[in-house]
């Protein structure tokens, strides 16, 4: 550390220590990686469908549709009726 003025070192160690509880603040995080099993009619559903996707549903709809005869003409017409670009990606 020869060169470096007290002001130069503090900072130094100030961005070390910083640098150091961010790491270990993010290491702690564990990941999600198995959903909670939940009935749409549980009434903690759509919160926790909120916490995992980061949608915000307060004052939104949902609809739930079973299979491509209800998933396919639903998408269709959401396609059509678009104000603005989307991108839409499928992976069965």
């Amino acid at each position: 550390m020869r060169g470096l003025t007290r002001g130069q070192k503090v900072v130094l160690l100030i961005g070390v220590t910083l640098l150091g509880l961010a790491h270990a603040s993010c290491a702690r995080v564990q990941s999600h990686y198995v959903l909670p099993q939940l009935a749409v009619s549980d009434p903690s559903f759509l919160p926790t469908l909120e916490a995992y996707t980061s949608a915000a549903l307060d004052g939104n709809t949902v609809d739930l549709l079973l299979n491509g005869d209800e998933i396919f003409p639903a998408a269709l017409d959401a396609i059509r009726s678009a104000r603005d670009d989307h991108v839409r990606a499928v992976f069965l």
